[in-house]
């Protein structure tokens, strides 16, 4: 029950309120969302008119749900009715043109996003922020460090291909010679190095390829899951492709020693199509011998987890071995993308996690030498072994022309040079230990920082980045509505029309919204005030004062009793703009305690029921009716509900809480004429037609509640006729008529015939239905 005056600041300008401490008020974000789900184009090609569309749909909304008054009409011209002038228009347009709701711009003929904002407090957001600097720091090292190692590789290369050639006994180094053995084919398997950002066009969603893009790992860097073509990557999550011809190898690259356990769970990213996937995690010693340290299956569509502990032996020296995580095809392999959580334990403590790992490291280079984390390689288990270097390089070291494969190689990028380090255990020791501090530094930080921020869609200062319209600013006159027709500009501003009779509020600093918001909800701003009564009453008498409640202008209704509309909005001013106060005072009053009867005086002179000579008989809304139905058969869950809605009809949640999917209009919300959810809808349609009462016959819906009530009857003390009439008057709210104790008679003989043995559940269930279908539970009088 917030203030009128707070509700209204909250739905404009939420992301502009801060408590007594500086912070945005999480709650008051949430409220803006009102500005952003509204009905413009999807998916145009014409980027520049989907912005001025977002606007006037904000315009539109905002003018006739809280000022009752139509503003769209000034997109193109002064208004015909109303006394709006197109500046008028453009004036407030540029308060709304100076605030965005999508991050940028999608490509043309591509849907737009909506921007998703974390709910953070100033601390966290400091804390994140101190997060990402020493990330950068700790990149920053890694990549100097690896280029320092880089550059010695480079300086033993030469020495590298004599020892593989055999013209030189000692090995320089080890690793070095492993790399150029398995890239000149002569051992091991290819390392994947293509990076592909924005995989499908969606930011954050990186890729790590085969030459033919699979074997692949993706990286979902975003806080929701992503669908891609016929699979789903989780939040926060990577997933990986086996190839046509193999599996993918996912490499730890160390370094660790001592006991190890392993946590990898894998799941089917693709349930629809594919055959499932093995995978195994193994140990790779030094000279390339594998061990298997665990593995498993899973059908298509499952999943699997598994705890892996392997204690190493002692006096092997893991900085030079590997462990590795593979996933192989179970048979057709384009559909077998997976899910992968692999975190390693070294005696307890996580030392990686390949997701989070992942998600840190560079965009564009996630395991690239410049980049974090460092520590991981993906490799193709079918690709030709020496495809990663060009043949002229391999056949000049095989003719033994070294200073040739040298030269060449000096032209390789550095994804693919043999001599790039591969590892944190490949560079310098005293780079090691310091990499190793800040790595533990930023462990530390990790563990205080708060779980993630929830995200919610609303509005934010500033027009849409990299738009014709980012930043604070003024707009010029769209000449009959066009963007590309421009004339004067047109400073930001509150109409006078918004804010008489008082001073219009002056716009000095940000988008307006605070100012406009500001003042809708002001005390002194009576009108706004009777949009609002009007609303209330028409919530409990079927119809408004004003029965066009969005439309108070020329063209709308004139009011039946302007004086009490006054008085109600002056008296919500009076009690502090309390909107329960006034739902209080309206249902307590004697003419909405009057009866539905009419008499036949009402009839002849107030058909309609203008002058409220008694009670409007009202039909319950899609909503009300399914939690009435639910309650009577004692299946209605009152708790108040969190997370995301539900998408099934027959939960036990208060239908508030059922999902709603535009594009369906098929639901049940629609056939009992729920608001149309792709518009702003004043006032709802009311019908009773055939294809209601065939749902409430036949869905599996009505069979549950049906069910639940004859068992709740059957479970009452009593003769089956009593049991009925005490359930009828129940759901029904008032003593059983004449009228209908001889219809539910009736009824009840036709089912239970004198001298049968007809089950009590039987009679129970055809009178629940029966109840359930009658229009006395659907109609309030």
């Amino acid at each position: 029950d917030m203030p009128w005056k707070t509700f209204v600041a909250e739905q404009l300008a939420g992301d502009t309120r801060r408590d007594q401490t500086g912070d945005i008020i999480p709650d008051s974000i949430i409220a803006t969302g009102w500005l952003a789900f509204g009905n413009w184009g999807n998916g145009d090609a014409d980027k520049d008119k989907i912005l001025t569309d977002i606007v006037d749909d904000q315009l539109d909304t905002v003018g006739k749900a809280i000022k009752g008054i139509t503003i769209g009409c000034a997109r193109c011209h002064n208004h015909k009715f109303d006394p709006i002038s197109q500046r008028d228009y453009t004036a407030l347009s540029g308060i709304f043109y100076s605030t965005h709701i999508i991050p940028k711009l999608t490509p043309k003929g591509a849907g737009e996003v909506y921007m998703r904002i974390p709910l953070e407090t100033k601390a966290d957001k400091a804390l994140r922020a101190e997060r990402d600097t020493l990330q950068k720091q700790l990149a920053s090292e890694r990549g100097a460090a690896l280029a320092r190692a880089g550059s010695s590789y480079k300086s033993l290369t030469t020495r590298t291909l004599a020892y593989i050639k055999g013209n030189l006994q000692e090995d320089p180094n080890p690793a070095l010679t492993r790399r150029w053995m398995q890239a000149l084919g002569m051992s091991g398997y290819g390392r994947l190095g293509k990076v592909t950002e924005t995989v499908a066009g969606v930011a954050g969603l990186d890729a790590i390829e085969g030459t033919e893009g699979t074997p692949n790992l993706l990286i979902n860097r975003n806080l929701r899951s992503i669908s891609h073509v016929t699979f789903t990557v989780d939040p926060s999550s990577v997933a990986m492709h086996p190839g046509p011809r193999g599996g993918v190898r996912l490499i730890y690259n160390g370094p660790v020693s001592g006991g190890l356990q392993h946590e990898v769970r894998v799941r089917d990213a693709d349930p629809g199509c594919g055959d499932g996937i093995t995978w195994r995690v193994v140990y790779i010693s030094p000279d390339g011998k594998e061990q298997i340290l665990g593995d498993g299956a899973i059908p298509n569509g499952g999943q699997q987890g598994a705890q892996v502990a392997h204690k190493l032996p002692n006096g092997l020296d893991y900085t030079r071995g590997r462990v590795a995580l593979d996933i192989l095809p179970k048979g057709e392999y384009s559909c077998d993308t997976t899910n992968v959580t692999w975190r390693i334990r070294e005696n307890g403590k996580l030392i990686a996690d390949v997701a989070a790992d992942a998600i840190a490291g560079q965009t564009g280079n996630p395991f690239g030498p410049a980049g974090a984390p460092d520590r991981w390689m993906i490799q193709d288990l079918a690709k030709a072994p020496g495809s990663g270097l060009p043949a002229e390089l391999v056949a000049a070291f095989k003719a033994g022309r070294i200073q040739d494969a040298l030269r060449l190689a000096e032209t390789l990028p550095d994804n693919v040079h043999p001599a790039t380090p591969w590892s944190i255990a490949d560079i310098a020791r005293e780079d090691r230990e310091r990499i190793t501090v800040l790595q533990e530094k930023l462990a530390q930080l990790n563990k205080a920082l708060p779980p993630q921020a929830a995200l919610a869609v609303g509005a934010q200062e500033g027009g849409v980045p990299e738009s014709p319209h980012a930043g604070i600013h003024d707009v010029r006159v769209h000449n009959r509505g066009k963007y590309d027709d421009l004339g004067d500009i047109v400073p930001r501003a509150v109409p006078a029309l918004f804010v008489t009779p008082t001073e219009a509020p002056k716009v000095t600093a940000g988008s307006g919204r605070a100012e406009l918001a500001t003042w809708l909800g002001d005390t002194r701003n009576l009108h706004v005030a009777r949009v609002w009564m009007n609303r209330l009453w028409q919530h409990h008498f079927g119809q408004g004062i004003v029965r066009t409640p969005s439309n108070f202008g020329a063209l709308g209704d004139r009011p039946s009793h302007p004086e009490l509309l006054n008085w109600l909005a002056a008296e919500f001013q009076k009690r502090g703009q309390s909107t329960k106060t006034m739902h209080r005072l309206i249902v307590t009053s004697s003419v909405y305690r009057q009866q539905a009867n009419v008499s036949a005086i009402a009839k002849t002179k107030d058909p309609e029921n203008r002058l409220l000579s008694h009670m409007n008989r009202r039909l319950l809304d899609a909503e009300s009716l399914r939690d009435t139905w639910l309650a009577a058969g004692g299946l209605l869950d009152l708790t108040q509900s969190g997370g995301p809605a539900t998408p099934q009809m027959d939960s036990p949640k208060r239908t508030l809480y059922l999902q709603t999917v535009r594009s369906d209009r098929t639901s049940y919300r629609m056939l009992f004429d729920a608001a149309d959810p792709t518009n702003s809808i004043e006032k709802r349609n009311v019908s009773i037609v055939a294809p209601q009462a065939l749902y409430l016959l036949n869905s599996d819906f009505t069979d549950k509640v049906v069910d639940a009530l004859a068992s709740k009857m059957a479970a009452q003390k009593g003769t089956q006729g009593s049991r009925i009439v005490q359930q009828w008057e129940e759901l029904v709210g008032r003593p059983i008529t004449a009228g209908e104790r001889a219809a539910i008679g009736d009824l009840w003989m036709s089912v239970a015939t004198p001298g049968t043995m007809v089950p009590d559940a039987a009679v129970f269930n055809v009178m629940a239905r029966a109840m359930l279908c009658a229009n006395a539970t659907a109609v309030v009088d």
